[in-house]
């Protein structure tokens, strides 16, 4: 019923707030999950950042 973990990219945690890397193909069942549902218990403000992430030099 969810996305699967190979679906799910680099993950920053903040004090305040996350940010989730997600493939293409996952994001819109993620954001839906997330905004009808809740996660351990927790319901989530979600939004979908735009863009390209950063590449790291190097990789």
């Amino acid at each position: 019923n969810g996305i699967t973990g190979a679906q799910v990219g680099k993950i920053n945690i903040f004090d305040n707030r996350s940010y989730v890397a997600v493939r293409g193909n996952a994001v819109k069942q993620a954001l839906r999950k997330l905004t009808e549902g809740k996660l351990k218990g927790r319901s989530f403000r979600v939004r979908l950042l735009k863009g390209q992430p950063k590449k790291t030099p190097g990789k």
